[in-house]
């Protein structure tokens, strides 16, 4: 804590006795008695730091000073006059006056040596020559005094103050007003007129005068002076009205008004070095220099008129008693309220190894220091779940290492073990991750690998739940040998809640389970405020409040605004919470070494053992991890694996990884995703399992006739694996060159094994309906997740390359594939150029069939079938150029084979049709016919084997 001794500033550390802190000043010069004054009380040797009035911010001095205690009880405050600020402990006899004696002494030159008297609660004037007022009249014998109650001693009015708030001074309006006297007097009259009974008029008019007389006698009584400024900081007194202040008047009034509103700018003119001690104000004053005129930013306006103040606000005019505060009794007051800020008793700083451990039959956190010493959070007693809350700098972060690090040092991985969920990227609790306690850790903000660690600890509270069966165990405390005790930690827990609303109610409901499982949570957030959900408060029992950003999120919270006045330069004051008690505590700084016992202020702080770091080398052991990490970004193909091996896929509830194989047998891989997302290279990887199991991969080309004549080839081959790509745009281009392409597709499908890619909307389309596993890539909407049946706890994965969900006959998992750099596809079927080359030999009609090469026509009469026309002319020609023969020319085959005529080895068809092929041949020509015509393209028929050509024109 900070005390002052003399005019040293020293850091003591609490329960240090004052002769120490007096040694320990004197050897860096400060000049103190053996014995200093702290306020007007004289120390003992042994009156330790923490114990009135020895707290924070005190002042050691050779004389007896101003009382600057932040709570001094049933207390006079000087509110007006030139003692503005000081501060009096009542006793049972108290004199007021300027002797040295007097138990409030003034300065004020119109107060006598010994003005007035105050005893058991009541005052007299002391004959004093001018007199002594309470409530505005003047005191005559005894007067009855109360919280609140004013007196006036020559130029000084002094306030009765409480610890509590301070009540208004009690009103003094007669019962009787002048109006009143008037009716009773009206009605006596005409009772009068009535009757005629006018001496009953006159006794009945007698008791409404005395009335009136009463009422004038009232009205001249002086009303008593209400104090404008709390100058004490003990008063209570509502703040100013908002806005810029600016103040003209002398500088015992300028402090006054900076009492009240904090801390000014150090340039500013009414800059002192005690003003250092205040909060930051939160507005803008100005001290007026003489004439000069207040700036157009100033809503409120304070002035001095003679031994008055006057307020101005809003078209209000506000007239009070003039404050003026001396320097010391000014930092008196700004000790008095920078102690009351930080906690009377409680210092600003405190070290986690300052606190003695707790009992060892509990699980207490050493949490901090309040005002009756330290104090500890039991996880099983104040638990089971606790909630810590703190916006920017408050220290929230550093809590929850204390909390973690601190049950990490006191018991053992056997004892209890930690799951640690940080949504700031680990920045919060990155330093506990290395503890032996920690079972896991997630420091990422996707909302599946969350729900992945919710899957996790379901799996083990099931686990519990049937250890706990087996030993007939019916709660945790019933265990012969029960499992360490789990303590979940979640930093910034809004932030997943934003991105995954049901990730906290989720896990709270786990929680509730696992209460009797030795399952406890902890939950942190910086913005509470709709974050906190009715379901997940009803577990939650303990709450640890640090500085919040309005009072609103403080009673949100613990029900007072207490949090939310904690001062911005008090990190790691909070207040607890415990049922219905609360506490205001200084959070403890996680070090494992005490700091010494009293340093200059001045002096950095010497860097301990951080308690983490202790705690690490205390323990041995680690603990069973919950969840394993992430799956990894690269995955490496396993070469020595048997089957179509295709990833690895993560099985949290098992809490272990395993190979992912395709069974080519169950039927068809169904490969989705959005674009980018690595569809083609998971065809490649199936690709080269396929050569690495001794079987021909065959990839469909785009190009439709190719595509068409690929999967016909497909059907009828053993020992292939089909690999489609884009299987809709592939189907759409080619069902141009053959309508029963889809129905080739299925054959091949039947036939041999196959993978195809197929677009998200497909999920329910009949080629995707026999497939014997689904691969789902990563990226894609959360509802084309749900078209196709992928668990709720695996939607919605961002795009990540190679990441993938797989279902097959075992279930639905999340996989990494595992890419082939190496492997390419190679075609079955080759591309037909636009045009033959002239390097064609003479012999052959062009270039053609499945391998397009040089297609050379047997010796003899052939025939060319199809419309005529120069193309067919030119086609003839290059024929009987090859073959030696004038070619038979027709318009159609039909004639071909008939009765009596006997059909060429060799025949083509000029721009063919699927009917006009049929009118040649009899086998099945899927794949020798384009979608739209290409000049010199044909299909020759040799021997009755169909092939597509595109020949060389003569």
């Amino acid at each position: 804590m900070r005390i002052t001794a003399g005019d040293i500033e020293l850091e003591v550390r609490a329960g240090v006795p004052a002769s120490a802190i007096t040694e320990f000043a004197s050897r860096h010069g400060a000049s103190l008695p053996e014995r200093p004054f702290c306020g007007p009380t004289r120390l003992g040797a042994d009156h330790p730091a923490g114990l009135s009035p020895l707290v924070e911010h005190a002042r050691l001095t050779q004389t007896p000073g101003p009382d600057a205690r932040p709570r001094p009880g049933i207390h006079l405050a000087v509110v007006a006059g030139p003692d503005a600020g000081a501060v009096a402990t009542l006793t049972e006899d108290l004199v007021i006056g300027r002797a040295d004696a007097a138990g409030l002494r003034l300065t004020d030159v119109r107060a006598s040596a010994e003005h007035a008297r105050l005893t058991r609660g009541t005052v007299r004037d002391c004959g004093s020559r001018n007199g002594t007022r309470a409530f505005g009249a003047r005191v005559r014998w005894r007067k009855k005094l109360g919280p609140g109650a004013t007196l006036e001693v020559g130029d000084s009015v002094i306030v009765v103050g409480s610890p509590e708030a301070v009540a208004q001074a009690p009103a003094h309006a007669a019962t009787w007003g002048l109006a009143s006297a008037a009716t009773a007097g009206l009605s006596a009259a005409g009772f009068a007129l009535i009757t005629g009974h006018w001496q009953f008029a006159v006794v009945a008019l007698a008791v409404p005068a005395i009335g009136a007389i009463a009422v004038l006698v009232r009205r001249n009584r002086r009303v008593a002076p209400a104090p404008l400024l709390d100058v004490t900081g003990t008063l209570g007194l509502d703040p100013l009205p908002p806005g810029g202040v600016s103040v003209a008047g002398p500088r015992g009034l300028i402090r006054a008004v900076t009492l009240t509103t904090g801390r000014p700018a150090r340039e500013s003119r009414q800059w002192e070095p005690w003003m250092e001690r205040l909060p930051a104000a939160a507005r803008d004053v100005v001290w007026l220099e003489t004439n000069e005129e207040p700036p157009s930013w100033a809503e409120v306006t304070i002035a001095a008129r003679a031994n008055t103040v006057v307020l101005s606000a809003q078209g209000e005019h506000t007239v009070a008693p003039l404050p003026l505060v001396s320097r010391p009794h000014a930092e008196a007051s700004a000790r008095r309220i920078a102690a009351a800020a930080s906690g009377m008793g409680i210092p600003r700083s405190v070290t986690w190894a300052e606190l003695p451990p707790p009992a060892a039959d509990s699980l207490a956190v050493r949490l901090g220091l309040g005002e009756a010493g330290p104090v500890y959070l039991d996880l099983v007693a104040d638990g089971p779940h606790v909630l810590v809350a703190g916006t920017t700098g408050s220290g929230k972060s550093e809590a929850l290492r204390t909390i973690v690090t601190s049950v990490a040092h006191d018991y053992s991985p056997q004892q209890v073990t930690f799951a640690l969920i940080d949504f700031k990227g680990g920045a919060g609790l990155g330093d506990c991750a290395a503890l032996p306690h920690v079972a896991s850790v997630l420091t990422d903000l996707e909302p599946h690998l969350a729900r992945r660690c919710l899957l996790a600890l379901g799996a083990e509270l099931a686990q519990r739940k049937r250890a706990a069966a087996s030993a007939g165990a019916s709660s945790y405390t019933d265990w012969d040998a029960p499992p360490p005790r789990i303590v979940v930690v979640v930093d910034e827990f809004q932030e997943i809640a934003s991105a995954d609303r049901d990730f906290i109610p989720q896990l709270a409901q786990l929680a509730a389970q696992g209460r009797s499982l030795g399952v406890h949570l902890v939950l942190a957030t910086q913005r509470p405020s709709g974050a906190v959900g009715a379901d997940v408060r009803a577990n939650i029992s303990t709450t640890l409040a640090l500085r919040t950003a309005s009072e609103a999120e403080s009673r949100d919270l613990i029900g007072t605004a207490a949090a939310a006045h904690i001062p911005v330069d008090s990190p790691g004051r909070a207040v607890l919470l415990r049922g219905t008690e609360t506490l205001e505590v200084q959070v403890a700084i996680p070090t494992a070494d005490p700091p010494p016992p009293i340093r200059l202020a001045e002096a950095a702080p010497v860097p301990g053992t951080p308690l983490g770091e202790a705690a690490t080398r205390r323990h041995t052991g680690t603990a069973t991890p919950l969840w394993l990490p992430p799956l990894p970004s690269l995955v490496t193909p396993a070469l020595d694996a048997s089957g179509f091996v295709l990833g690895i896929a993560d099985l949290p509830t098992e809490r272990r990884r395993e190979a992912w194989r395709w069974d080519p047998a169950a039927g068809p891989l169904v490969i989705t995703g959005p674009p980018r997302s690595g569809r083609s290279s998971v065809l490649r990887a199936v690709g080269a399992r396929a050569t690495r199991e001794g079987l021909r991969p065959v990839w469909v080309p785009a190009d439709a006739r190719r595509a068409v004549r690929t999967l016909a080839i497909a059907a009828e081959t053993a020992g292939c694996v089909l690999l489609l790509d884009d299987a809709q745009r592939t189907l759409s281009l080619a069902s141009a060159a053959d309508p029963e392409v889809t129905e080739l597709l299925t054959e091949c499908l039947r036939r041999a094994p196959a993978a195809l890619v197929v677009p998200p909307a497909w999920a329910h389309h009949r080629l995707v309906s026999g497939a014997g596993a689904a691969m789902v890539l990563a990226g894609l909407a959360a509802a084309d997740d749900a078209l196709w049946d992928v668990p709720v706890s695996l939607r919605g994965l961002p795009a990540t390359q190679g990441r993938a969900r797989c279902s097959a006959a075992q279930g639905w998992a999340e996989v990494h594939v595992a890419y082939e750099a190496e492997w390419a596809p190679t075609d079955v079927i080759a591309p037909l150029p636009a045009t033959a080359p002239s390097t064609v030999p003479a012999s052959a009609i062009g270039v053609g069939g499945d391998d397009g090469a040089p297609l050379c026509l047997p010796r003899g009469q052939a025939a060319v079938v199809g419309p005529a026309g120069d193309e067919r002319e030119a086609i003839a020609l290059r024929v009987q150029a090859a073959t030696g023969a004038v070619p038979l020319v027709m318009d159609t085959g039909m004639t071909l084979g008939m009765p009596g005529t006997q059909t060429p080895r060799v025949v083509v068809c000029v721009r063919p049709t699927a009917r006009s092929l049929r009118e040649v041949t009899r086998v099945n020509a899927h794949g020798l016919i384009e979608p739209t015509h290409v000049a010199f393209r044909a299909v020759v028929i040799v021997d009755g084997v169909p092939s597509a050509v595109q020949v060389l024109p003569s």
